[in-house]
This record gives structure tokens, C-alpha cells and sequence, in this order.
């Protein structure tokens, strides 16, 4: 008898852990209101021939308008290139091994937050050869 109300409090003990250290869902979405800017892109770096584009080296402007309830919208010279929504994940990262945040946008781009900071936001491909985005904001 005394073994199984020993066993019954560990259980307690157990699931009161559990429920404790479970994070909120909104933490993601915290995150994602960070995000809430227009970002006008400076540059994209990588590929296999390890190239460098501008806008002044394309003649394309790009601005990725991103909102704080999820939703996203690309412009290209002005006209709009995407739409859509996207949500906040994480993964392993191949280029270092560590877990970072990602962007899934609505058109099955994803793409990792290398860096963020209140100017600027760098997104890459996450595979071999995949570019470097940076973006500043506006």
C-alpha cells in the first residue's frame, strides 16, 4: 500500500513538471510581431558561384512587408510579386547545427533568421548553395 501512494506522488510530481515547464504558443507569435515591418532588401549573397546581387546590380527593388497578424506581402518595383500568410517554426540550421527560428510563408518558402536586430534582418536559404538575404528596415 505504501508503494503505490509513493508511486502516486511521484506520478503527481511528474505531471505538475510537465505542466510547468510548458511554454505558451503565443511565445512564437511574440517573436513574429517583431518581425511587423517593411524590409527593403539590400543584398543576396551564396549560390554555387558564390555571387553577389544589389539593386543596383539587378535594378530591382524588393520590399517584403510583413504584419502582426501574419501576413506578408512582396513588392517588386512596385508591383506585387507574393502574398500570402507565414508562421514562425524552428529548425536545425545546416550551415552551424543550432536551432534557430524560420519563416514558413503560405508558398512553401521557408527561410532561417540568421540574424535580427531592430535595422536589419538576414534570411537565408536553409541548404548548400542557398543564398544570404539581407533586408533593412524601412
Amino acid at each position: 500500500m505504501k508503494i503505490l501512494i509513493y508511486f502516486k506522488g511521484i506520478g503527481l510530481l511528474f505531471l505538475l513538471l510537465i505542466l510547468t515547464s510548458c511554454t505558451d504558443q503565443n511565445d512564437s507569435n511574440n517573436e513574429g510581431n517583431s518581425l511587423s515591418a517593411t524590409w527593403v532588401w539590400v543584398s543576396s549573397s551564396g549560390g554555387i558561384a558564390g555571387v553577389t546581387n544589389t539593386p543596383k546590380s539587378t535594378g530591382n527593388s524588393i520590399e517584403l512587408i510583413m504584419t502582426s497578424d501574419f501576413n506578408y506581402t512582396i513588392y517588386t518595383n512596385g508591383s506585387i510579386t507574393s502574398q500570402g500568410t507565414y508562421k514562425m517554426s524552428t529548425q536545425k540550421c545546416i550551415h552551424d547545427n543550432t536551432i534557430k527560428n524560420s519563416l514558413i510563408f503560405s508558398n512553401n518558402t521557408e527561410m532561417t533568421i540568421e540574424k535580427i536586430n531592430p535595422i536589419n534582418i538576414l534570411l537565408s536559404d536553409d541548404y548548400y548553395d542557398g543564398f544570404d538575404n539581407l533586408y533593412t528596415r524601412k
